[in-house]
């Protein structure tokens, strides 16, 4: 159980980073 909640959050993190990435991206700002 320990290691699937372990993925979930490394894939939540990924879609954040593409979710924040986008944000930015939207204002003209380039995130690496």
């Amino acid at each position: 159980m320990k290691s699937d909640a372990h993925i979930l959050i490394v894939d939540d993190d990924k879609g954040i980073r593409d979710l924040l990435q986008e944000f930015f991206q939207k204002r003209g700002l380039h995130t690496t």
